[in-house]
Formats: structure tokens, sequence, C-alpha cells
């Protein structure tokens, strides 16, 4: 993955210190390094979409 790719969550990210992004939900990678990345993910709710970024591994996106 590279910088500027979009990416879908494989399965739900987050949790305790992080907002939760369900499994499916769309994402484009911010930041790429050995192995982890940065994804910006955009969450739709009642009030209208928030951007959350998190840290994950390749595994949990594709």
């Amino acid at each position: 993955m590279n910088k500027g790719d979009l990416v879908v969550a494989r399965r739900d990210l987050g949790g305790i210190f992080q907002e939760n992004v369900p499994a499916g939900t769309k994402g484009i990678v911010t930041e790429a390094s050995w192995g982890s990345y940065r994804v910006m993910f955009t969450l739709s709710g009642f009030f209208g979409d928030r951007k959350v970024e998190l840290s994950v591994d390749k595994d949990d996106v594709f």
C-alpha cells in the first residue's frame, strides 16, 4: 500500500482508546511505512460524517 490508496477495513478496528471503525468502512492511506499504516476512515453518523485516523497493520485492511 502507498499513501493515497483507497482501502476497506477487513474487521472491526479501534477499541478502548480509539474510535471504533466497523468492518467494511472505507478509508485513505495517509502514511505508509514498514508494514504499518495510518488510515483516515470516514464514519457516517446521525449528525453527519466524521473522520477518524487510525494506525493499522497491512492485514487489517484490503
